[in-house]
């Protein structure tokens, strides 16, 4: 529970129990962000969260009405203010775990499920994705890849109640584009690979690339930048449209045809599994892996670049190659 002055530049210290951008969902005491969404528009349906117990308005544009006792804000953005609103109300709880993202046409919800599982091994973790939400007991379902920040930071927030120490994300190119995750902090940003699809949503290319570019934008400082080596034409859109990303994070790489901080050469394919050399900077390992197919090799590779980077050592790694498990439906 916050106080409306706690969240917005206001006298008003009516108590605020819940926030919502779906009117169905609404309760007593509550603030409604009217999101003007790619169906419909929250500004619609004002009247019906004012029924449900609405005390505070978000809005961008003109009412149709005005009552008595309901606090209205009109901002020029909804969605910046939501993000802002939601990490606030909820103690901004990203910052008290580190945040893995990880983005890409592909391969997000292997990478992020399986760091979640191997380092789940150590402490508590959580995971929020295409298969659903989990952390401790919890497992939730849901619709699509991405939440709304009010779905994502209400679900941080439980996630820190229950000791959870890190989260990974799937990050989708809509969920950037529409601006679901702009006020969560992470740690680690992790690419997988960019192929021309959702160009129905996006447009062009160029639009869906600038998406991604988001991810890497968001990384709090000093935080790590893992890429696709063998993603050249993503790479150069980076580092052409965000020259000041080396200056903000640290970059690791890793590859199956580029040279790479991490690569993996001499692949050999079995019914059953994989076997490959492993580069980790200046260490080398035979391996084994119960997954087959290159794009497979290359998210394994993408999974030890992030453990990697949360400075596990490369016997550490390679150690936890044994624990890696095929996703379910993946």
């Amino acid at each position: 529970m916050k106080k409306l002055n706690e969240l917005f530049n206001i006298e008003s210290d009516i108590k605020i129990e819940s926030i919502h951008s779906d009117s169905r969902y609404v309760r007593k005491d509550s603030i409604f962000f009217c999101i003007e969404g790619l169906v419909t528009d929250g500004h619609k349906y004002v009247d019906d969260a004012i029924f449900q117990g609405a005390k505070c308005i978000v809005h961008s544009k003109p009412l149709r009405r005005y009552y008595q006792g309901i606090v209205y804000i009109q901002v020029s953005d909804v969605l910046d203010e939501l993000n802002r609103v939601a990490d606030l109300f909820y103690d901004h709880p990203s910052y008290k775990m580190t945040g893995i993202g990880v983005t890409g046409t592909s391969g997000k919800t292997v990478v992020a499920r399986v760091v979640a599982r191997l380092l789940g091994r150590y402490l508590k973790m959580g995971y929020v994705g295409n298969n659903g939400i989990e952390y401790g007991p919890t497992m939730m379902q849901m619709t699509g890849t991405t939440p709304d920040p009010i779905c994502l930071h209400r679900n941080f927030y439980n996630m820190v109640k229950e000791n959870v120490k890190g989260f990974t994300l799937e990050v989708s190119s809509h969920g950037l584009a529409l601006k679901r995750v702009d006020s969560v902090n992470f740690s680690i940003a992790v690419f997988t690979n960019a192929y021309e699809e959702h160009m129905d949503f996006h447009g062009t290319v160029d639009n869906l690339m600038t998406s991604y570019v988001k991810l890497f934008r968001l990384l709090k400082e000093g935080g790590y930048a893992i890429l696709n080596a063998d993603e050249v034409r993503f790479n150069h859109y980076l580092t052409t449209n965000y020259k000041d990303m080396a200056d903000h994070a640290k970059i690791l790489t890793y590859g199956i045809h580029h040279k790479a901080d991490i690569m993996a050469r001499e692949i050999e394919y079995y019914i059953d599994h994989s076997a490959f050399n492993i580069y980790i900077k200046n260490h080398y390992y035979h391996v084994e892996v119960p997954i087959i197919a290159p794009f497979n090799i290359s998210n394994t590779l993408a999974i030890l670049t992030t453990l990697y980077a949360l400075e596990m050592t490369p016997d550490e790694i390679v150690n936890a190659i044994k624990y890696i498990q095929p996703v379910e439906g993946r």
